[in-house]
C-alpha cells in the first residue's frame, strides 16, 4: 500500500473517530455546534485529500493540498474548543488533536515539495528574460511592415487597404466619380 493509499485510509479513520467521539457526547447545545462543525471539518478533510489524488495539475494539486490544510486546522481548532467544553473527553480528544497535526504537518511537508518542484519547472514562475520582448516587438514591426510593403506594391491591395471598391472609382485619382 502507498503512501497515498496509507493517507487516504489514516483521513478516513480519523473521521469515523470523529464522528464516533461526538455520537458519545451528551446532547446539549454548545456540543452539538461544536460537533457538527467538527464533523464537517474533520470529514472534508479526508473527502478533500481523495480529491487530491485526482488532480489535473501540478498547480491544481498545490491548491487541492492548501485545501486539506485548511479543513484539518479548522479541525484541531474545534477539538481543543471541544476539549475545554467537555474536559472528561480528553484523552480521547488528545489523541485526534495528535493524529490531526501528523496528518496537517505531512499535507504542509507535500505541498512545499510540490511547490518547491514547480516554481523549478514552471517559466512562468521566474523572471522574464529582457531580451524577449524586443525580439517579438521586432517580430510583429517585421510583420507589420511587410504587409505595408506588400500593399504598396499593389495598387488594388491599396484599394482593399481604404476599402474602396475599384468598380466605383477613378483608377487615377481614386475619387468617386471622375467628371
Amino acid at each position: 500500500m502507498g503512501l497515498k493509499e496509507q493517507m487516504q485510509l489514516r483521513t478516513r479513520n480519523l473521521a469515523l473517530r470523529v464522528i464516533s467521539l461526538c455520537g458519545q457526547m451528551p446532547v446539549t447545545i454548545p456540543n452539538n455546534i461544536v460537533g457538527r462543525q467538527l464533523i464537517r471539518a474533520s470529514c472534508s478533510v479526508g473527502s478533500n485529500y481523495r480529491v487530491v489524488s485526482r488532480a489535473k495539475s501540478t498547480a491544481d494539486f498545490i491548491n487541492k493540498l492548501h485545501i486539506v490544510e485548511e479543513e484539518a486546522d479548522e479541525s484541531i481548532f474545534w477539538l481543543e474548543l471541544l476539549q475545554e467544553i467537555e474536559p472528561s473527553y480528553k484523552d480521547s480528544i488528545m489523541s485526534l488533536i495528535s493524529e490531526m497535526n501528523e496528518i496537517l504537518s505531512i499535507v504542509v511537508a507535500a505541498r512545499k515539495t510540490a511547490k518547491n518542484k514547480f516554481s523549478d519547472k514552471n517559466p512562468k514562475s521566474q523572471i522574464a528574460n529582457p531580451t524577449s520582448f524586443p525580439r517579438l516587438r521586432r517580430r510583429q514591426n517585421r510583420r507589420r511592415q511587410s504587409r505595408r510593403n506588400r500593399l504598396r506594391r499593389h495598387p488594388r491591395s491599396l484599394l482593399r487597404l481604404r476599402r474602396i471598391r475599384p468598380s466605383f472609382r477613378c483608377e487615377t485619382c481614386l475619387r468617386p466619380s471622375c467628371s
